[in-house]
């Protein structure tokens, strides 16, 4: 399970906006590495 972000970060104002758009950045890198690997997995099987 993730870490609880620390108490600075939740404090502030407007903290949940920029956790929320961390957490969409990092499912869309999460994404586009996954996409990434499928392609290149791809490329290998049409080689052999």
């Amino acid at each position: 399970m993730a870490k609880a972000p620390p108490k600075y970060l939740t404090r502030r104002r407007g903290a949940h906006k920029f956790l929320s758009w961390l957490a969409a950045l990092q499912i869309r890198w999460q994404g586009y590495r996954d996409a990434r690997k499928a392609l290149k997995a791809r490329r290998r099987k049409h080689r052999s």
